[in-house]
């Protein structure tokens, strides 16, 4: 069943809000707490990003945070399955960039699994020419600062 974000009775539906909530205020300890310590984030159209861990999520989150001076995450959809385990939901970015201001907008689809309550599976979808053309932007900007 389809919902809007805060209409979800999943309980896991909370630890997503939370995540997502983190990832807007910049926040990798927000984010971290919502991730089981044996999570998994796989980005399966980012050729460039190996599977990540915990530890390996919260470089990657670093790295962002550094990159963008706005990573806005807007979660506009949940979707509950018959597995109470496994959520699906959709999200928007709107990101601008530290150097040269680059704009980067995306769409997101993404699986979540859950463990003990906590996210061990973080599956996510977006259009890998969207965010490529966004860092090859920002490559320029930095060169052309540089």
């Amino acid at each position: 069943m389809t919902h809007e974000p805060e209409e979800s009775t999943n309980p896991n539906a909370v630890v997503l809000r939370n995540a997502i909530a983190g990832l807007t205020a910049r926040d990798e300890d927000l984010v971290s707490a919502c991730f089981h310590d044996d999570g998994v984030l796989v980005l399966p159209y980012e050729k460039a990003v190996a599977e990540l861990d915990k530890a390996g999520m919260r470089s990657l989150l670093q790295m962002l945070f550094r990159l963008y001076r706005q990573f806005a995450i807007e979660l506009t959809h949940i979707y509950d399955l018959t597995d109470p385990g496994t959520l699906v939901a959709r999200y928007e970015g709107d990101c601008i960039s530290q150097v040269g201001d680059v704009r980067y907008i995306n769409e997101y689809i993404a699986v979540f699994e859950f463990t003990d309550g906590l996210i061990s599976n973080w599956r996510e979808y977006d259009n890998p020419m969207i965010s490529a053309a966004a860092l090859e932007a920002i490559a320029a900007a930095s060169a052309d600062k540089g």
